[in-house]
Parts: C-alpha cells; sequence; structure tokens
C-alpha cells in the first residue's frame, strides 16, 4: 500500500489576495484542491479586494477633507467679520445689528454691537485656522450662529414672505445651518475624533464600534 501525505499552504499576497491549497501526496498523483471557496465565501474575496484597491486610490481630497472644511469656514468667518470694521454691512449685518440692539434692550447700539460682532467672527476665523485653537472657538461659533437666526423669530415680517417662504434675507439666514453641520464635523475632529478614508479600517472600526455599543 502506498503512502499518502497531506500538505496545506496559505499563501497571502496582500490583505486582498489569499490562496488556500490542500495538496495530497501519494506514490502514483499528486491532488491539488483550492479551498478558498469551501473555507470562505466569494463575497469575503470580492470584498476584500474592492477595499484593498478603494484604499490604494484613497485620494489626497479624502484624506484632507476636514482641514480644508476647518479652512474654508476661518476664510468665511475672518473674511465677513474684517468687512464690518468698515461698515461695509450688507442687509444680513443690518438685522445682526438689529437683532442685538433688540435683545440688550437698545443697550448695544449699531455704533458698539458691529464692531463687537467684527472682533468675535475675526477671533472664530482665526481660531479655525489653527487646528489646536478649534476647539476653544467652535462654542463661539454655535453662539454666533444662535444668534444669527433670531431674526427668523423676531423680524418675520423682513425674512418671512409666507409660510415656509422666506425672503432673500431669510434664505441668507437659514443657510446658516450649512456653516453649523460644518462646524459639528470640525468640532468632532478638533475632539480628537478621526476622518477614516481608508475603507478597509473603516469597516473595522465600525465593527468595533457595534460590538462596544452592544456591550
Amino acid at each position: 500500500m502506498g503512502h499518502i501525505f497531506l500538505s496545506l499552504q496559505i499563501y497571502i499576497k496582500c490583505e486582498a489576495s489569499i490562496k488556500i491549497l490542500l495538496t495530497i501526496y501519494s506514490d502514483n498523483f499528486n491532488i491539488v484542491l483550492p479551498l478558498n471557496k469551501l473555507i470562505l465565501p466569494n463575497s469575503y474575496f470580492t470584498n476584500m479586494d474592492k477595499d484593498y484597491h478603494n484604499a490604494k486610490n484613497t485620494s489626497w481630497l479624502q484624506k484632507h477633507s476636514i482641514v480644508i472644511l476647518r479652512i474654508s469656514l476661518g476664510i468665511i468667518f475672518f473674511w465677513f467679520g474684517f468687512l464690518k470694521y468698515f461698515d461695509a454691512t450688507s442687509d444680513a449685518d443690518s438685522i445682526a445689528t438689529e437683532t442685538i440692539s433688540t435683545i440688550t434692550f437698545g443697550i448695544l447700539t449699531k455704533n458698539i454691537s458691529l464692531p463687537l460682532l467684527a472682533t468675535l467672527e475675526c477671533i472664530i476665523g482665526l481660531g479655525l485656522f489653527v487646528n489646536r485653537w478649534t476647539k476653544f472657538v467652535i462654542p463661539l461659533l454655535y453662539f454666533q450662529m444662535a444668534g444669527a437666526i433670531l431674526p427668523l423669530f423676531l423680524f418675520p415680517e423682513k425674512t418671512w414672505d409666507a409660510f415656509m417662504v422666506p425672503t432673500l434675507l431669510g434664505q441668507y439666514i437659514i443657510k446658516n445651518l450649512i456653516l453649523v453641520s460644518a462646524a459639528i464635523a470640525v468640532s468632532v475632529v478638533a475632539k480628537g475624533g478621526k476622518l477614516i478614508t481608508n475603507p478597509v479600517i473603516a469597516k473595522q472600526a465600525a465593527n468595533k464600534e457595534e460590538r462596544t455599543d452592544n456591550n
């Protein structure tokens, strides 16, 4: 009776390329059986291959998207705030000073509130330019944005044409929701969170987070 030997070989070329071979040796023949499909489903390798190539093709823009978002916010706040020092105001700035005067019962007039608002926005903008300062100025941004939406309630005759139909000024104010949403994303990263652009790592992190939540 001839001798029969078994050999199990696993080849890992990369995360997306795994071969599992079972070789049966005897005196008269050799049989090589690929066990990939027997051990793991095709979808496992298909998804792994897709994730591997997506990770390699992660662009510079994806990796630095939060930084770009933070700098963009900084430019907007500093730019618009700096203009207020020269009284180069828009209708939105005029209603902002009117709002401040209303909620302070006329204590802060336009001559006082406009420079204060300009300084606040410039501080927010400069803070967003420097990553380590971001977490300190984000609360100021929320405070400023909360005041920015007050005209929708204090001056409906100027901000609404009809129910759910804002004027041009009202649309300008409502669009501040985009700034708030962007600030939330930037704030999460500033406090230690991270945008994961590698799909393989992102999937692992999501699974780990799900297990943690379940526990």
